[in-house]
């Protein structure tokens, strides 16, 4: 369960690009929960989310590593609405990895390491390689597949009366040394000459840092 108000944790909370009043039906046998509006700090209880109309709402949702992007196979986006209804939740964080290849440590049951992770953020452009093998990243055009999905999937998860919170930036691949290797900031995966580990430390804390030359 999340009983902080993301929004003051860099995260953007919406209600899938949706405004206005939805509602959400698992069959029969559920009640329906209404959506109103954009979620806002309550200004009754910070540590809580308030609607449109100023009701606190308590959050809860089941986590899934992959309910954005495909790491260990195509993952089953439908199926997990279906289940979050079937628990009466009412709120997804959609977890985004920003490593082109994960380190399976961070899975709740890992794979075999790096598997590839899709879709990104950047375009594989090339010329020349990253460090997975696969073309180096152009960080100054995105990937409009990636936001077609992320629409998507926020108005689907909306139809069905859930919040989404939308992840920026995720930690685990800038300090676990694995994961920065196949990081887009990573100066070795992209052709834009930047490096994000700066002080040459093996990790990219910098990239997540405003202090940065290169921000």
């Amino acid at each position: 369960m999340n009983r902080l108000c993301l929004p003051t944790a860099l995260m953007a909370i919406m209600s899938a690009w949706i405004v206005g009043e939805t509602e959400a039906r698992a069959g029969d046998d559920r009640a329906r929960y209404p959506t109103r509006g954009l979620l806002r700090v309550s200004s009754d209880n910070p540590r809580y989310c308030a609607d449109s109309e100023n009701r606190t709402v308590y959050l809860t949702d089941s986590h899934s590593w992959e309910n954005f992007q495909d790491i260990t196979a195509t993952f089953n986006y439908q199926a997990y609405l279906d289940r979050l209804t079937a628990r009466h939740h009412n709120f997804i964080r959609m977890w985004v990895g920003e490593s082109t290849r994960s380190d399976a440590g961070w899975l709740q049951q890992p794979p075999a390491q790096d598997n590839p992770v899709t879709p990104l953020a950047y375009l594989r452009t090339g010329p020349g390689a990253a460090s997975d093998g696969g073309p180096l990243l152009d960080l100054t055009r995105f990937n409009p597949v990636y936001f077609e999905r992320l629409k998507a999937r926020v108005q689907q998860a909306g139809q069905r009366g859930y919040y989404v919170s939308v992840m920026l930036f995720q930690g685990f691949s800038v300090v676990e040394p694995h994961a920065w290797k196949a990081h887009p900031f990573n100066g070795n995966n992209n052709v834009n000459g930047i490096e994000g580990d700066e002080d040459r430390d093996g990790v990219g804390k910098e990239v997540h840092r405003s202090s940065s030359s290169w921000v």
